[in-house]
């Protein structure tokens, strides 16, 4: 099992738990997608995303996709989606560090989305980026503690990812608050994707 090295400054309280329901976890192996490289051309952004921040319907029928959770280093990312979309392309690239991603806050995703998959079977794990039709990007801002355990806050966002010659990847959707506890805002996407696909 791969686990993070990002947040182990953070204390070893409640680690036994963490590694316990992480084994459980399916979405589990797409870290190993994490370690394979962004195709070699560049990834084409523009510039205005702001306006269609607000709608899953372009994922309506996919179903590969990825989870990637890392501390970001920006302060306020919310103020650029651009600074969002390099952050994740660089941090899945084969340039990507080890133990980039927030294990915490992966751990809670994952268990949400796990019960989606086995409730509907609707999505799947992507095998690497190339092979993801969206990607769900959470922007660990800070770690909140209450009777020894962490739990991650921050933002989340829904990435159309694309292929071929001239991709031009695009966020979709993102959680409505700037800091939400990691499992909220699971359940908030998941939700509007339940109401998008027509299911119960």
């Amino acid at each position: 099992m791969v686990t993070s090295r990002d947040d182990r400054r953070a204390g070893n309280d409640g680690g036994d738990m963490q590694s316990l329901i992480g084994r459980a976890f399916l979405f589990i192996l797409l870290f190993g997608a994490c370690a394979a490289s962004v195709p070699a051309q560049q990834h084409a952004f523009a510039e205005n995303h702001e306006a269609s921040v607000n709608s899953l319907a372009e994922i309506r029928d996919k179903r590969r996709v990825m989870l990637v959770a890392r501390r970001s280093q920006v302060v306020d990312a919310s103020g650029s989606i651009q600074t969002i979309l390099e952050q994740v392309y660089k941090s899945t690239g084969a340039s990507a560090p080890r133990g980039y991603h927030h294990r915490y806050a992966f751990d809670t995703i994952a268990r949400q989305l796990n019960k989606y998959i086995r409730k509907h079977k609707s999505i799947s794990a992507a095998d690497g980026v190339d092979d993801a039709d969206f990607i769900i990007y959470f922007n660990v801002l800070e770690m909140r503690r209450s009777l020894g355990t962490f739990y991650p806050y921050g933002e989340m966002y829904v990435i159309r990812n694309e292929a071929g010659d001239n991709p031009q990847p695009r966020v979709i959707w993102r959680s409505k608050k700037r800091s939400m506890w990691a499992e909220d805002a699971a359940k908030d996407f998941l939700k509007e994707l339940r109401a998008v696909r027509g299911e119960k």
